[in-house]
Order: C-alpha cells, then structure tokens, then sequence
C-alpha cells in the first residue's frame, strides 16, 4: 500500500487537488479526511467526485485524535483493503503528528503533498501567524504546489518559490491554478526506506494544531444564495470579528451551492449535487463560539 499525505494551510487548496489528481479508476483508492469542525465539508467535497472517503472529524491529528487516527486507517487497512491511502489532515493539523501516527503501519511508499496559496504564502511568513508550525508543512514536504498563481502577482511567485527552496532544497515544486498540475503530478523518485526517513524527519520537532476556535453550526434550508452571499461578505470584512477560514454547503432556494473563504478572499460555486443538510464551519484565533454564532443566526434571520 502506497499512503499519500496532502497537506497545507487553511484554504490552500488540498480538497481540489485531491478531487483533480486522485484516481480510483486504475487502483483502489480510500481518502481519510480530517477536517476541522464537525461537519464534514471536505469529506462531502471529495465523496461527491466519486472517491470513497473516511470522515476523522475534529481537526488536529495530535494527542487524543492521534489515536483515533490510527485505529482509522488500521480500520481502512482490514476492510477496505486500499492500494493507495490519500490522508487529508486539516489545515490546522500539524503533518508531523500524522507521521507519528503511522509509525507502526506497513507501507512501501510514503509521499507528503504541501499545497500552498501563492497570493498569500509571503504575507503569512512574515506576519508570523503560523511559526514552526507553517515552517514543518513545508520542510516535510516530498512535493509543494505553489497553488492559486493566477491570483498572485509575479514578485509574490517569485519570492515565494525562492523562500520554498531556502525551507526544502530537496523538494520538487510544481506552479499550479485551481489545484491542477498540467500533465498530471510527476512521478517522485522512490527514496530509500521512505518510512524511516519520514519518521526520522518528524522526530526532528512535534507540533501540534494552532490554538484557533472553531464553529459548525447547522443551518437549515430557509435561506437565499444571497443571504449566505451577504454573510460572507460580512465575515471577509472582519465585521464578526477575526474570521481567517470559513466553508459552506448550503441548500438554497436556488439550489446548493458552496462558499469558501480564506484569508478575507470568497469563492462561490454551485455544488453538483443536492444536500441532505446545509452547515457552515467558521474559525478564526480569537472569536468566541457562542457569541458569533448567536451574531450569525440573528443576522441570517433578519
């Protein structure tokens, strides 16, 4: 069994990746997603372009949810049987406690993916809002998309290019839009002992998830494309406090759609398949659950 770990940071691109580039036509493929909140949007994302997916709800592979994962993929592994094991962390999971979590399964390749959003990668570095935890993804990394070039400006590609192989001189780094490598992901050259020189990376430093909350709210199907358009716009511009992540699934009375944001940037698309549930997953470093989620109810309903 080969294990593919698709890493990155919040709204980096991960989910289009794996939907653009995993397929289960030519081995059988399992993906374990991780999201952050309770919901499980991603799991829904990737589910809906036909690749059997694994939710691990909670969002931080560390502590307690290491051991969860571990039992999951052990799980997988006896009755599911995949060729190709895809794990999607969250994006505020540390990939080194996903590493230690596998020190005990039988692989015979092992491969991390960092998916980077190149218009906000030298913004987050020198801000300083991730620390070691934004150095790990990178430095762990087999492959790193620079992701999203076609939002960023030329000096940003650059300088960010540059700053990945200053982190990991060894990594193959490939340009990419909308999570797509042109002419499909190229073959990694097999390392020696994969598994060992990943877990001996890992040992090098743990991390564990930031300290951001998180809210997953159910929202019900009253609601207008444009109400939940509204409260986007609402939360980009900060107004229900330091919002730095939030997804939704929502049945609308114009039929479902999904709405993204990621660092104060919306994308809304319809969704191609109708909803059982429509939910909303908020998170941000100092917001308080209850409070915003209240502010939130009272703003769709008015």
């Amino acid at each position: 069994m080969k294990i593919t770990i698709v890493c990155g940071l919040l709204g980096g691109g991960k989910t289009s990746f794996i939907k653009n580039h995993i397929d289960s036509a030519t081995e059988k493929t399992v993906v374990l997603v991780n999201d952050f909140g309770s919901l499980g949007i991603d799991a829904e994302l990737i589910s809906s372009g036909g690749l059997e997916t694994v939710e691990l709800p909670g969002g931080c592979v560390c502590c307690a949810l290491k051991m969860d994962l571990m039992e999951s993929v052990g799980k997988i592994i006896r009755e599911m049987a995949p060729a190709h094991l895809v794990i999607e962390p969250s994006g505020l999971a540390s990939p080194s406690g996903v590493l230690e979590a596998l020190g005990d399964i039988d692989f015979n390749r092992l491969d991390v993916v960092c998916i980077l959003d190149a218009s906000e990668f030298m913004d987050l570095y020198k801000e300083e809002i991730y620390g070691n935890f934004f150095l790990e993804q990178v430095r762990l990394a087999d492959m790193v998309l620079l992701n999203k070039t076609d939002l960023a400006d030329d000096v940003s590609i650059s300088g960010a290019l540059d700053l990945v192989k200053e982190m990991n001189p060894a990594a193959h780094v490939v340009k990419t839009v909308g999570g797509c490598v042109d002419g499909g992901i190229p073959e990694l050259p097999l390392k020696l002992s994969p598994k060992l020189s990943k877990i001996k990376k890992q040992a090098q430093g743990h991390g564990h998830a930031l300290a951001f909350k998180v809210i997953s709210m159910e929202l019900g199907d009253e609601h207008s494309r444009e109400s939940i358009a509204g409260l986007f716009s609402q939360m980009a511009e900060k107004k229900f406090g330091n919002i730095v992540r939030a997804k939704a699934l929502v049945q609308t009375h114009q039929g479902p759609y999904r709405f993204d944001l990621a660092w104060g940037n919306i994308n809304e698309v319809t969704f191609n398949s109708a909803l059982s549930r429509s939910r909303l997953v908020v998170i941000g470093p100092d917001i308080v659950p209850d409070i915003m989620e209240e502010e939130i109810r009272n703003f769709l309903q008015a």
